[in-house]
C-alpha cells in the first residue's frame, strides 16, 4: 500500500553512507516565473533587457545553526537556517517554510530568485506574526511556523503527527494576526491631542486622568488601520524614574482605527509631588517581508527569510513622546469658582454704585 505523502513541508537530511533521508519539512510551491523584460525602441533607440538575479541557497542543519523548532516523526517544524549566495556575497539567516507540499534537503544547495511579496491582507498578517511574535524558544518557533502555514494556505489541515497543542496555538495565532497590519518605512506616527508636537507637555494635577491620541499615516498621508501601538508612562520625580503600571496606563497597547487613531488614558498618581513629570511613549515596530526566497525547481518549497540582507525584510521602529507636568489643582472647584465670580460681581457692583453722584 502506497504511503500517503505528508502535507507539511520537509527538510531532508542526506546520509552519504546509507543514502537514507530524514523527513523534516515539505511544502507547497507558489510558482513564480523568472521574467526578463525586453524594451524594444525603434529609430534611434536600442533594445534593453533586464534579467532577474539568480541566487544559490543552502539548507543548513537547524540543530547546529541556531534554528529554533521541534522535530515530529522526522518532520521539522520551526525556523530553518539557510545560507544565501549571490556573486561574492554570502549571508546566513533564518527562514520559515511557506508551502506545505514541497521538499528541501539539509545540506543541499538550490538555485533561487527573490520574489516580491505583495501588499495583501495575507502578507500583512504574516508580517504581524514576524513583527510581534519573535520566538524565544523552540515551542514558540513551531507555533509561529504553523500560524504562517495557516495564513498562507487557508485550506491547510494539520497532520496527525503534529502536536495538538502546537497546532491549536498556531491556529489561534493565525486568527489573531488575520486582518492586522504593521507600520512601514516612511509612515508617520504623531500626537493629535491634547498635544500636536512630539515631546510637548501638558499640565495635570495629582489624581487627574488625561487622554492622549496618536495617529498613524502612511507615506502619502493615508491612515493605517489595525496597527498595534504600545504605550508606556514613566514618572520622573526627585531624581528617580518609575514606570507606571496598568492601573495608571490604560490600555497598555491598542490598535489604530479607520482614521489611524489610537488612544491611551494616563492617570497622575494622587501622591505625585508637584513639579514632577510623566513621560508618555507611543511606539510600534515591524518586520516586513519584502521578498521571499523562491526556489526555482517547482518540487522545492519557498522560504521566508527574516533578515534585511538582500532586501529580504525591512525593519521599522517608530516612537513618539509626550509629557505631563504635575501642577497644583485649581484653587477653586467649579462651584467655588462660580461663587467667587458672583462675589466679585457683587463687590464690583457695589463699588460701581458708590461712584454714582
Amino acid at each position: 500500500m502506497k504511503k500517503r505523502k505528508s502535507r507539511l513541508y520537509q527538510v531532508l537530511r542526506h546520509d552519504d553512507a546509507t543514502k537514507n533521508t530524514e523527513d523534516v519539512c515539505h511544502m507547497r510551491k507558489q510558482a513564480v516565473v523568472a521574467v526578463s523584460t525586453l524594451l524594444l525602441f525603434v529609430t534611434a533607440m536600442s533594445a534593453v533587457v533586464y534579467a532577474e538575479t539568480t541566487y544559490t541557497v543552502t539548507i543548513l542543519d537547524p540543530s547546529s545553526h541556531g534554528g529554533l523548532g521541534i522535530s515530529y516523526s522526522g518532520h521539522w517544524v520551526g525556523q530553518i537556517p539557510i545560507r544565501i549566495t549571490s556573486g561574492s556575497t554570502t549571508y546566513q539567516t533564518l527562514s520559515y517554510c511557506m508551502d506545505p507540499d514541497r521538499t528541501v534537503y539539509i545540506g543541499s544547495t538550490y538555485t533561487a530568485t527573490l520574489t516580491t511579496a505583495s501588499d495583501t491582507s495575507t502578507w500583512r498578517a504574516v508580517s504581524y506574526v514576524l513583527s510581534w511574535y519573535d520566538p524565544g524558544n523552540s515551542h514558540d518557533a513551531a507555533v509561529d511556523q504553523v500560524a504562517i502555514w495557516k495564513l498562507l494556505d487557508p485550506g491547510y489541515v494539520s497532520e496527525p503527527w503534529l502536536d495538538v497543542t502546537v497546532n491549536n496555538e498556531g491556529t489561534t495565532l493565525a486568527n489573531i494576526a488575520s486582518g492586522k497590519d504593521v507600520v512601514r518605512q516612511g509612515d508617520n506616527l504623531s500626537w493629535v491631542a491634547p498635544i500636536t508636537v512630539d515631546g510637548a507637555s501638558v499640565q495635570g494635577s495629582p489624581g487627574q486622568t488625561l487622554t492622549f491620541t496618536a495617529q498613524l499615516k502612511d507615506a502619502v498621508g493615508t491612515p493605517r488601520l489595525n496597527v498595534k501601538v504600545q504605550f508606556t508612562a514613566t514618572l520622573n520625580s526627585d531624581g528617580s524614574s518609575i514606570q507606571l503600571n496598568s492601573t495608571y496606563v490604560v490600555p497598555a497597547e491598542g490598535f489604530t482605527d479607520s482614521q489611524g487613531m489610537v488612544q491611551v488614558a494616563v492617570q497622575v498618581p494622587s501622591d505625585t509631588a508637584l513639579g514632577s513629570t510623566i513621560q508618555i511613549q507611543a511606539a510600534t515596530h515591524s518586520v516586513w517581508p519584502q521578498r521571499y526566497v523562491d526556489l526555482t525547481n517547482p518540487d522545492n518549497q519557498d522560504l521566508i527569510g527574516i533578515e534585511d540582507t538582500f532586501g529580504l525584510t525591512t525593519s521599522t521602529n517608530i516612537c513618539i513622546l509626550g509629557h505631563i507636568t504635575v501642577v497644583p489643582e485649581s484653587a477653586f472647584g467649579a462651584l467655588s469658582a462660580l461663587t467667587a465670580f458672583a462675589a466679585a460681581f457683587a463687590i464690583w457692583s457695589k463699588v460701581k454704585k458708590t461712584k454714582i453722584p
